[in-house]
């Protein structure tokens, strides 16, 4: 056997390997798929009221499937047009008017201290890795602060 069919030999088992490693790479994404795949009907959206809020607050399975609703449908050419989006898909405008950051004025509700506020930040920061949290904060602010003129 010369060097060149030597070579030869080396590249066909080489390629044989790598068709095996590729077809056992997709099999495992099509179970990965059907493993992170869910049902969307569970989660009403947006949220209407305070009740439908508190409900996804208090279950996990809520927050997880809400988390996974949001990864998945949105996300725009920035960081601002993604968060306000995020929020208009989540949250109702009448629902919006009762919540702001902090709580502090006008008996609304503290947002920020909220874990679909942490789930909303997570989905951004997924996007646009470079934004800080502050920034994010300010535009999910901002957006809260506007629910009034949105009627």
């Amino acid at each position: 056997m010369t060097f060149n069919q030597k070579e030869l030999s080396i590249i066909k088992l080489d390629v044989i390997k790598n068709q095996e490693l590729l077809t056992e790479v997709i099999d495992r994404s099509r179970l990965q798929v059907i493993e992170n795949s869910f049902d969307r009907s569970k989660i009403d959206m947006p949220l209407l009221n305070m009740d439908q809020f508190n409900a996804i607050e208090e279950n996990d399975e809520q927050k997880q499937l809400l988390a996974h609703t949001i990864r998945r449908l949105r996300k725009s050419f920035d960081a601002k047009r993604t968060t306000y989006q995020i929020m208009k898909m989540v949250i109702d405008n009448r629902l919006a008017e009762g919540l702001n950051m902090g709580g502090k004025r006008g008996g609304k509700r503290a947002f920020g201290r909220l874990a679909i506020c942490t789930l909303i930040i997570d989905a951004v920061k997924d996007f646009f890795p470079n934004e800080s949290i502050l920034v994010i904060k300010t535009y999910m602010s901002d957006w809260l602060k506007q629910a009034p003129k949105r009627k």
